[in-house]
């Protein structure tokens, strides 16, 4: 397929975190990219930056020893390895370093036991090989973690410009012809049929990358343009190959829009083939291109996901993949899901966390465990962290481990239910509280009464990655992370005792804290609450009431009968949460027989507000019952959050 079209991602271009360095490396993990290095000015950075293309934004990652530019990176076994790139006098200290993503630290990477200079790298074989400019070739083993000189890879040496690894095979550019080296007889092998590719290339072109393009061969050149001469075209060619086995071993290449084959043989003047008649078979669902089934998969609710999941592997892998989420965000089409963490007792008599989705099984709540988010490695297991919904993903930070604060922060991400590092805080903290306004995060609290004077609130800025003191309120009224605060009308509101009656509001564009006079009757509210739209809903004395901020009563929400009939005497309110406009409470009460142990349940009530004769809100129920019908009594619900993915 030829194209001489770019698509530019605005999204990832224009965002702040977008680094703008010359001569950095980069390379693919997983769904993201690292740049690593470059040179701003000509002069060198160890900055490390993350290209999350599920989202297409930036994070910052811990920044390199040595700075570098012009260096080569590679990714192996969970693990980034950066080499060369600085000056030769720092190379014999610092000729490379590794990257570890669980522990996300760098490590220094030795030399291999050779004085002549390296032009060129490639992972092979769970190995990372290297080659000198004397035809030296070394392999490092990341199982070892060491160098061996290596005998194989015979005629590599010749080979100075782009080139790729596709199975077992490595392709480049020899001469102006593309061909693909054979590992086990180390030997070029021609590839053929290429002739639309050859005859679209002018002389003065220039092959700037080969990609392996999930199994297929990706060609970008560049080529003077016509008119204007100061001007290039770039041009792209995508070739399929697949192994024939025959008389001897052939490989043969499609191209996505022509009928041309390329084959590759040991046979450069073979006569050509016959061409083959093929049957036409009837069109079926695998024949439709993967971008037209993400495209219609994006546009489905994602409670039908795990369905779909099962109908193949091959729309298993689609439902999977970040492009489903980037489509979804694309069309405005997302979803509400509640995620909940339970601190729950193990065999082993101790604690852990476990994360939940509570959606809809049957028609009815069910908890509903969220895949991978227990098994990586950075999952972490605190009690007493904060948590915070940041658009598709969860942030937890602080908490402790035994006694101990901690300044930890990590990132849930709710699309592929992996855990990520963040920058740590200043201050280790533990009880907490946090908000998200205006694309910061604010954490309030959480450490002792002499820290409070200095280190009282933190924010961290999602733009710089950058965790930056938050001034307390100018009260003389002790002011701690028990105390309620709220996210409304694009402020933060902080509300201290109940006798001084001193309400705050924190304004993020002019940066300080400003006495306000409102919210009154706010002051008394001790338990868990949440804001919908402009209204702001708790529990007051066994009642679930809403706030009118006109006049400032809490007036009663009607219509949860069913609600308060479930509630036994000994039930708790543990959270309220805003879920996609909807109020989900959740409570829980002893259980009847197992006296050890509670029941947890959940109502999700729906709303319409009504002006006649007075003013009051109706709500209806449109689910009330046991989600978790035996949990422990040392069991806590550290957090229920609603996330959009």
């Amino acid at each position: 397929m030829y194209k001489q079209t770019l698509d530019f991602y605005i999204i990832a271009l224009s965002s702040s975190y977008s680094p703008d360095r010359l001569n950095s490396t980069t390379v693919a993990v997983h769904s993201e990219i690292y740049q690593i290095g470059g040179s701003n000015e000509n002069k060198p950075t160890r900055a490390v930056r993350v290209l999350d293309c599920r989202s297409h934004t930036w994070r910052s990652a811990p920044d390199m020893k040595v700075a570098r530019k012009h260096a080569m990176s590679y990714f192996l076994d969970e693990k980034i390895y950066v080499i060369g790139g600085c000056k030769k006098t720092k190379e014999k200290m610092s000729w490379g370093e590794v990257f570890d993503l669980k522990t996300q630290t760098w490590k220094p990477l030795p030399k291999p036991p050779s004085n002549d200079n390296y032009v060129d790298g490639a992972v092979f074989g769970g190995r990372l090989y290297v080659f000198t400019i004397n035809n030296e070739k070394y392999a490092y083993d990341p199982t070892e973690e060491s160098w061996v000189q290596e005998a194989g890879f015979e005629g590599l040496e010749g080979i100075t410009g782009p080139w790729c690894i596709m199975g077992s095979l490595i392709f480049a550019e020899y001469h102006r012809m593309y061909v693909g080296y054979d590992a086990s007889n180390g030997k070029w092998l021609m590839v053929h049929g290429l002739d639309e590719v050859h005859t679209k290339r002018t002389k003065n072109s220039r092959t700037i990358q080969l990609v392996n393009h999930g199994g297929k061969l990706v060609i970008i050149w560049d080529v003077w343009h016509m008119c204007p001469r100061e001007h290039k075209s770039i041009w792209c060619a995508v070739i399929s190959l697949e192994e024939r086995l025959t008389q001897s071993v052939e490989y043969e290449s499609h191209s996505s829009e022509t009928e041309a084959l390329a084959e590759m043989t040991t046979n450069p003047i073979a006569r050509p083939r016959k061409k083959i008649k093929k049957m036409k078979k009837p069109p079926s669902f695998s024949s439709i291109p993967d971008d037209v089934i993400v495209n219609i998969l994006a546009r489905i609710s994602k409670s039908h996901y795990r369905s779909l999941s099962l109908v193949s592997k091959h729309l298993n892998s689609l439902l999977s993949s970040p492009d489903i989420y980037f489509a979804r965000s694309l069309i405005g089409n997302t979803d509400a899901r509640l995620y909940i963490c339970l601190w729950l007792p193990t065999p082993s008599s101790s604690h852990r966390d476990r994360w939940f989705n509570l959606s809809y099984r049957l028609g009815h709540l069910t908890l509903v465990p969220a895949r991978r988010a227990l098994s990586s490695s950075y999952s972490p297991d605190r009690l007493n962290s904060t948590t915070v919904a940041v658009h598709s993903e969860i942030y937890q930070m602080g908490g402790s481990n035994g006694d101990k604060r901690t300044r930890a922060v990590r990132v849930l991400d709710c699309r592929s239910h992996t855990w990520r590092r963040a920058p740590d805080m200043k201050v280790a903290r533990k009880h907490a509280r946090s908000y998200f306004l205006d694309e910061k995060v604010y954490v309030i609290g959480g450490c002792t009464q002499r820290e409070e004077t200095m280190t009282w609130g933190e924010v961290f800025d999602l733009k710089t990655q950058t965790w930056k003191p938050l001034p307390k309120p100018p009260s003389d009224d002790y002011i701690n992370s028990y105390h309620n605060g709220v996210v409304f009308g694009g402020r933060l509101y902080f509300f201290t005792t109940k006798n001084n009656k001193k309400n705050y509001a924190y304004d993020p564009k002019e940066g300080r804290w400003v006495q306000e006079a409102g919210f009154v009757g706010l002051e008394g509210m001790t338990g868990p609450w949440c804001v919908i739209g402009s209204v702001i809903f708790a529990e007051h004395g066994g009642i679930f009431k809403w706030y009118d901020p006109r006049n400032g009563k809490w007036l009663e929400v009607h219509g949860l009968n069913e609600v308060h009939t479930k509630r036994a005497k000994s039930s708790r309110t543990i959270q309220l949460v805003n879920h996609g406009g909807k109020l989900v409470i959740i409570w829980d009460a002893w259980h009847m027989r197992q006296r050890e142990h509670k029941s947890v349940w959940c109502a999700v009530i729906s709303f319409e507000k009504c002006l006649f004769p007075s003013s009051y809100m109706r709500g209806r129920v449109e689910e009330c019952r046991v989600f978790l019908g035996l949990a422990h009594k040392s069991y806590k619900l550290s957090s229920c959050l609603s996330v959009l993915v």
